[in-house]
């Protein structure tokens, strides 16, 4: 049966190395005891999450773009008061369709 001292270790050396590693079912049993499988998971969970975050923001940022340049179209000269150019672009986009969620 394999410690987890001799596990480390040849993680270790395969890591090093840049080499392959063969787990045996006891191997693996004691990986997931020490809880390597946990912490594989939580940075799976973690990883997929900031590319969530991500695309959110590329099409925030893509929306803003795209609201900024159709209310220019229509109005491209801002009012000299940028309180009253604020509530007429907060009143502009509340009149806008809103977009449906795509679910491809």
């Amino acid at each position: 049966m394999t410690t987890p001292a001799e596990l480390y270790r040849r993680f270790s050396e395969k890591i090093e190395r840049r080499k392959t590693l063969t787990l045996s079912a006891d191997d693996l049993d004691l990986f997931v005891a020490m809880g390597g499988y946990d912490a594989l998971s939580k940075a799976a969970a973690e990883w997929a999450r900031n590319l969530a975050e991500d695309r959110i923001a590329v099409r925030k940022a893509e929306r803003e773009e795209a609201m900024e340049k159709a209310y220019r179209a229509q109005y491209p000269r801002p009012h000299p008061d940028p309180e009253v150019e604020a509530a007429c672009r907060r009143a502009w986009e509340a009149c806008q369709p809103k977009r449906r969620p795509r679910f491809d």
